[in-house]
């Protein structure tokens, strides 16, 4: 089976482009509403596909009405729109390039996969052997066993902490995806670790991580994503129409010292204007106080501390540093 010969010409947002060009180990993707955050997803995912079929993915939501409903329907249609593949049905559309849930037809037209299954549910097979694991992360636990090279994780504020640090990262480990000096991907499952170090190969298994800011600040988030020193940038980058909040963040563990290289995009909804309806977001802003916007319109990704009983509260010129007095009554309000 051929792929598809058709090929069209993708526009990115600037920050969007951000996402698709890093080779960072962890990729933070983090929106306004309708920003374009499934598409991204969508189109990194059916590069993977498309280039490295041994591979191995997963995308995840944190529930499987998320996933099914919201992440996967996106993805389908960005598999289809820019990559030209359909899912195949034996009777309807023979020419198919996936299938999801059930055993890979045997056909001439499929390349039979490396990895073979005992059960196929929640695994997305594709015409040339390439597999994508799909999956809930309120079960997290289910995912133990499996091994990828890469992943999406979809609207990551709802998901628990333990899901991503004990699970996913911890399945993050197919050996034979690197990137080169120029930012080059490839895929070699046989190349040693000592020859691809002296041909300036970067052992690479990367998580992406597509969200908006949730209601309140997720602090495991934050501290994993090392942003907390950069809130009033991102407060004053991201509420600039034109433009966003871009850094590459390096944390070292104290006690293995190893550095874990993480990208971090935050823009607001208005990068994607042109994809939605007119006046989208002016009506949104209309409904929403001006703590909601900065979360649901530019991306915020920090909680206002205090708004919720105090409106006119404003962390950045209500909290700062006082000296102690002797004597006097110390009062804190929470």
């Amino acid at each position: 089976m051929a792929e598809a010969k058709k090929r069209i010409e993708v526009i990115l947002s600037e920050p969007q482009n951000e996402v698709m060009l890093s080779r960072s180990n962890i990729i933070a993707n983090i929106a306004g509403q309708g920003g374009g955050k499934t598409v991204t997803l969508g189109l990194i995912a059916g590069r993977f596909v498309t280039e490295f079929p041994e591979a191995k993915g997963f995308i995840g939501a944190n529930t499987y009405e998320q996933l099914s409903s919201s992440t996967l329907s996106r993805f389908f249609m960005e598999l289809e729109d820019v990559y030209g593949y359909k899912e195949y049905d034996k009777l309807h559309r023979p020419d198919g390039h996936y299938v999801v849930g059930v055993k890979p037809p045997q056909t001439k037209h499929w390349k039979r996969s490396k990895f073979q299954f005992k059960s196929y549910n929640n695994i997305m097979s594709f015409w040339n052997g390439a597999i994508i694991f799909l999956g809930s992360l309120d079960n997290y636990k289910t995912h133990d066993g499996k091994e990828f090279a890469w992943a999406h994780l979809d609207e990551t504020k709802d998901t628990k902490k333990q899901a991503l640090t004990d699970v996913i990262l911890g399945r993050l480990r197919q050996y034979g995806l690197w990137v080169n000096t120029d930012g080059d991907i490839l895929f070699a499952p046989l190349l040693s670790a000592e020859i691809a170090k002296k041909e300036g190969l970067r052992a690479w298994n990367p998580l992406y991580i597509h969200t908006s800011p949730a209601e309140g600040t997720v602090e495991w988030l934050i501290d994993l994503l090392g942003i907390a020193p950069y809130d009033k940038e991102i407060k004053d980058t991201i509420t600039k129409k034109d433009d966003y909040f871009f850094k590459v963040i390096k944390q070292v563990d104290e006690e293995t010292k190893n550095v874990t290289e993480t990208t971090v995009v935050i823009y607001s909804s208005y990068h994607n204007m042109e994809n939605l309806p007119p006046g989208y977001i002016e009506n949104r802003k209309a409904k929403l106080s001006k703590s909601e916007q900065l979360k649901f319109i530019y991306g915020y990704p920090f909680g206002r501390n205090g708004g919720e009983y105090y409106p006119s509260f404003d962390r950045f010129k209500h909290v700062g540093k006082y000296p102690y007095e002797k004597g006097l009554t110390i009062h804190t309000a929470w």
